[in-house]
């Protein structure tokens, strides 16, 4: 089976073919048809044709749900207020209203409209001037259709039970037969003969005046929703509910029985046709048009189309959300707008290229919205494509002349614009604080001075002998700095770090392609003083040195101190007194005594945090040494001590 519009299986939206740094944008021929048509009827292999527009739909005071046009009238029959419309010069008039729930079959003969209704299933004679009579009230719901046959019967099919009734003109039932399905759903009469739609399941009978019904053909799906002819092709429309809505298109003939002509996704709801082509009127509010060799798109609504009618050569569209109808113009221009393209990112446009086989005018715009709004740039020829700024979304225009050739497609070269990498969440840690994967990777040396953070004076860490992940250690003497850094293009982001001291002019690169998070250095090598850190990340992996974007960060001036606390002692009526000061500020002291293991002493007043700190320390009888330690807030610590000499 041949499939149509998202049905094809080979045919996209659009191709994007990445080179470098530039993606190319292919619109082809499952891309036309999501587009917007104006005037023309664009096909999937590429082809256009001038073709009618429509103009602005003009409400109906309720839904319309049955239609037949008499020359130059339309006849409609609606829903909710049950009431038959007449159309004419495009002035609408009530004609008359019904008592039952919906007109849903119409039909004209000489002077007089016939109309079909549905709970229950009744035909009135409807003159001109609004009079009303009732010819029959049949065994069924609803009427589905009626036609007049040339001697002025009438044939009726109902639903529920389906049946086909012969009547009289004075509503006379001449003979009846019933259809093994739901519905009879849609007549048509076609050289001479007549052709019935059935629901459930969707068939196609043929049948003369004598109702000897011959089942012709069978299809998948749920109903036979509308029938029509074109040249000598019956053309009908199948629609099926269950799994997914979808439409599909055949053809019938006498010689090659049934032929698919096209798959929908969505319902068929209405056929017509003026003899050369067929419009298809869709529930998504897509118009149609098969030409006898190809399916087309001649007009995107807003709205779904319930019925289609009308004389000549375009039909009268009628919708039903909200109840209104669409009249055919001629436009002035016929034009093309494609589906709107998504580059991803932000891009500038380069270049656009086609080939059509004559000439025509093509136009891009762009914005930065899923639909196009008033912020949008106005449609641009291609000849002033550096006056479109960056954007993230274009659509392009065709526009045609007396004739719509064949359209090879359109290529759009965009360039994505590079955005810049962002740092956030800097954070210089206490001093001694880095985070480690592996601890036995530093070598034995560097794993003596790993210590437990939370303690003044911790033990030495045990190295893993397997990377037990990021954790964090204290390592006298180190400093470390931990960042974030996101890139809008999820570019590969490379990290520089720099080291300034204060007041000065010059700065020292500490590391450079940084890949981590964080990075810890060595402050011992660093005198005394505050320093900044600068931090520049750049996507010049991803984007090459010239097209790079940065982002710099300077962090706050910290201290940096590498210098141990000075201890003095003296010794006074059995006391040991320990003066200590410091650069930054005293943390804490400990004590051994005779080489016992380090106990903690608090300072006189236990000051905390001070430069300067006083520790008092009484000496017992057996005593022979004591060994004092001071220890700073940078892990800094001196030693002092006294031996009893007698």
């Amino acid at each position: 089976m041949k499939k149509f519009l998202i049905c094809l299986p080979f045919f996209l939206l659009s191709l994007a073919i990445f080179s470098s740094s530039t993606n190319y944008f292919s619109s082809i021929y499952q891309d036309l048809l999501d587009g917007k048509p104006s005037g023309v009827v664009v096909y999937p292999d590429g082809t256009f044709s001038l073709s009618t527009d429509f103009g602005q739909a003009v409400s109906l005071p309720s839904s319309p749900i049955s239609s037949f046009a008499s020359n130059s009238t339309i006849f409609v029959g609606t829903a909710s207020e049950s009431s038959l419309l007449k159309i004419e010069g495009g002035n609408i008039q009530q004609i008359s209203t019904f008592e039952e729930a919906m007109v849903t079959a119409i039909t004209t003969a000489k002077e007089k409209i016939f109309v079909g209704t549905a709970s229950p299933a009744r035909i009135y004679e409807i003159k001109l001037n609004g009079e009303k009579k009732l010819l029959s009230e049949l065994s069924a719901d609803l009427v589905n259709s009626i036609l007049t046959a040339p001697n002025g019967d009438l044939i009726v099919a109902t639903g529920k039970p389906a049946k086909i009734f012969l009547l009289s003109q004075n509503g006379e039932i001449k003979k009846s037969i019933q259809i093994p399905a739901d519905h009879s759903r849609t007549l048509f009469l076609f050289k001479e003969s007549y052709y019935l739609g059935t629901s459930n399941p969707p068939s196609l009978y043929r049948f003369d005046l004598d109702l000897n019904p011959i089942l012709l053909a069978s299809f998948e799906g749920e109903e036979v929703t509308s029938i029509c002819s074109l040249n000598n092709l019956l053309i009908l429309s199948v629609n099926s509910k269950k799994d997914k809505e979808n439409g599909q298109l055949y053809s019938y003939s006498e010689n090659s029985g049934v032929s698919s002509l096209g798959s929908f996704s969505t319902l068929l709801n209405s056929l017509w046709s003026n003899g050369k082509e067929v419009f298809l009127g869709s529930a998504n509010g897509s118009l149609y048009l098969f030409n006898g060799a190809k399916i087309g798109l001649c007009k995107k609504f807003e709205k779904g189309i319930v019925q289609l009618c009308g004389n000549g050569n375009n039909p009268q569209i009628f919708f039903s959300s909200p109840p209104s109808f669409a009249s055919p113009l001629r436009s002035a221009s016929s034009a093309y707008n494609s589906p709107v393209i998504d580059c991803g990112g932000i891009s500038k446009i380069g270049s656009v290229k086609w080939e059509i086989s004559s000439s025509h005018k093509v136009f891009i715009r762009a914005g930065n919205t899923t639909v196009p709004d008033p912020f949008w740039t106005k449609w641009t020829s291609t000849d002033n494509l550096n006056s479109i700024p960056p954007s993230r979304y274009y659509q392009w225009r065709i526009e045609f002349g007396e004739k719509a050739n064949s359209f090879k497609g359109i290529t759009i070269a965009v360039k994505p614009v590079n955005r810049p990498p962002k740092i956030e969440n800097v954070k210089i840690h206490p001093p001694g604080e880095i985070y480690v994967k592996n601890i036995a990777q530093l070598g034995d040396r560097l794993v003596q001075d790993i210590h437990q953070k939370e303690r003044a004076f911790p033990e030495i860490a045990q190295s893993r002998p397997y990377d037990s992940g990021t954790q964090t250690y204290y390592l006298y003497g180190f400093r470390m700095v931990s960042f974030s850094v996101s890139d809008p293009d999820n570019d590969d982001v490379r990290v520089k770090i720099e080291i300034k001291p204060e007041n000065s002019k010059f700065s020292f690169i500490l590391t450079e392609n940084l890949k981590e998070n964080y990075f810890t250095f060595d402050a011992r090598t660093l005198p005394d003083g505050n320093y900044s850190l600068i931090i520049t990340a750049s996507d010049f992996v991803s984007n090459g040195a010239e097209e790079a974007k940065y982002d710099v960060y300077e962090v706050p001036l910290f201290e940096i101190d590498n210098t141990p606390p000075q201890i003095t002692m003296s010794e006074e009526n059995g006391l040991l007194k320990f003066y200590v000061k410091d650069n930054s500020s005293v943390r804490s002291g400990r004590l051994s005594r005779n080489g016992e293991l380090w106990s903690e002493v608090e300072s006189d007043g236990k000051v905390f945090g001070a430069k300067d700190a006083t520790f008092t320390v009484k000496l017992n009888k057996d005593d022979k040494w004591v060994v004092f330690q001071a220890v700073d807030s940078f892990g800094n610590f001196s030693n002092s001590s006294w031996i009893r000499k007698n």
